[in-house]
């Protein structure tokens, strides 16, 4: 049993209606930002937390029980969906979990049973994954509806963001470059570096923190790609190599 801090109790409940974590006859799943920022794991959320820690933060805290086999949590959370169907929350997050590992399909199938025409935040997930999935025109669209008649800043942002890395992708940079330009993200920061022809800087800043996570994927990753455009082709298939040797095989549960 593991009682998280605010933080992490505040990230469940941001992740997972009340209704899942006010479930006392079962445990409940919950997705936590761990073990480090922007990693997502499984996990239950047991029951509300009333001993010290809750006391001195004066948050109400839960206890998240993690390090659960996928396929036992897979289960917990598709029996939850089952006796509550109307959960459109829960439906979201089981897709977005599927998404993350992989199974875009199954995701979008879910996703697009329950998407409503003023749902900016399912939209944004499809389109989402339909740009990992490489069909641009259609992860576009739904991004062009959100920019343009969403009244959420954040979902704004975001829809900005993944319809600039969409051009950035195709190397279409004359529209990439004007929509990433000032948006808050990382990933448009380094993308405007990039077009920028500014690479080296990326490339000392993962090497460093590959250093300290010598098997974090996206960092080989990105030096793989970066060391590739500044033609540094030894380098490159040596972290090419390294990704694909290190990247596990994905198995989905149904």
């Amino acid at each position: 049993m593991a009682t998280w801090r605010n933080g992490y109790a505040e990230d469940c409940k941001s992740l997972y209606p009340s209704s899942i974590l006010g479930v006392a006859s079962k445990k409940s799943v919950v997705l936590v930002e761990y073990p480090r920022k922007g990693s997502w794991a499984v996990g239950f959320a047991t029951k509300d937390n009333k001993g010290e820690i809750s006391k001195k933060t004066n948050q109400k805290l839960v206890n998240v029980l993690l390090n659960i086999n996928k396929q036992e949590a897979y289960r917990y959370l598709k029996e939850y969906i089952n006796s509550h169907p109307d959960d459109t929350e829960a439906k979201y997050w089981y897709a977005t979990y599927l998404s993350w590992d992989g199974d875009n399909k199954k995701a979008l199938e879910i996703l697009e049973k329950i998407v409503e025409d003023g749902d900016y935040k399912i939209k944004l997930l499809i389109a989402k994954i339909y740009s990992w999935s490489g069909e641009y025109l259609k992860a576009i669209n739904y991004l062009n509806d959100i920019i343009a008649n969403s009244k959420d800043k954040t979902l704004l942002e975001e829809a900005k963001l993944t319809k600039g890395l969409i051009y950035y992708w195709q190397r279409d940079y004359d529209k990439a470059k004007p929509i990433l330009k000032g948006l808050n993200f990382i990933e448009a920061k380094e993308a405007m570096m990039v077009m920028d022809k500014n690479i080296r800087p990326l490339i000392k800043k993962y090497k460093l923190l590959l250093k300290k996570e010598p098997t974090n994927l996206d960092y080989i990753l990105r030096l793989a790609q970066y060391s590739e455009l500044i033609k540094d082709i030894d380098g490159a298939i040596r972290y090419y190599e390294k990704y694909y040797n290190l990247k596990p095989i994905p198995k989905i549960a149904h």
